[in-house]
């Protein structure tokens, strides 16, 4: 059964010889993994759609353990990230909070949150970061359920 999912590539590693593992973060189904044969070939189709950071359109497929990704096209690029090494690991923060806080599932609200902060930083200062970071833990702290009442 294929079925195709939008969102963003949070980390990825190897697998095998050749292959991929992937943790992506998409609008319709939250956080899965992935599998990606030949995804370490800088050759193959499925290389360039599990770089990490960038917005994508995947089309996967159930496998026994995994779902298994079955080709996809970049949909957005955010150059300004990686020129930046602050920027890149500012991200890349976002992102390991997002895996280790989100609640596993469907949840758009956390994924328009990834993706504005993410353009944020990609068009803002270095000096912004400061503000930003901690501003987006926050909100998923409090979009995940676990922040305060203060009712």
């Amino acid at each position: 059964m294929f079925f195709s999912v939008n969102g963003y590539v949070l980390r990825s590693f190897p697998l095998e010889k050749k292959g991929k593992k992937v943790v992506f973060f998409s609008k319709e189904k939250g956080i899965i993994q992935f599998v990606a044969q030949g995804a370490l070939n800088p050759k193959s189709k499925n290389f360039s759609v599990c770089l990490p950071f960038r917005y994508f359109c995947l089309t996967l497929v159930q496998g026994r353990n995994f779902y298994r990704l079955i080709g996809g096209k970049t949909k957005e690029i955010y150059p300004g990230i990686f020129q930046s090494w602050k920027k890149l690991l500012a991200v890349k923060s976002i992102a390991s909070d997002l895996e280790k806080i989100a609640p596993y599932g469907q949840d758009k609200n956390i994924f328009n949150l990834l993706r504005l902060t993410i353009k944020e930083i990609e068009k803002s200062d270095e000096s912004f970061l400061r503000v930003l970071i901690p501003a987006f833990r926050l909100k998923l702290i409090n979009l995940s359920g676990y922040g305060p009442d203060f009712n």
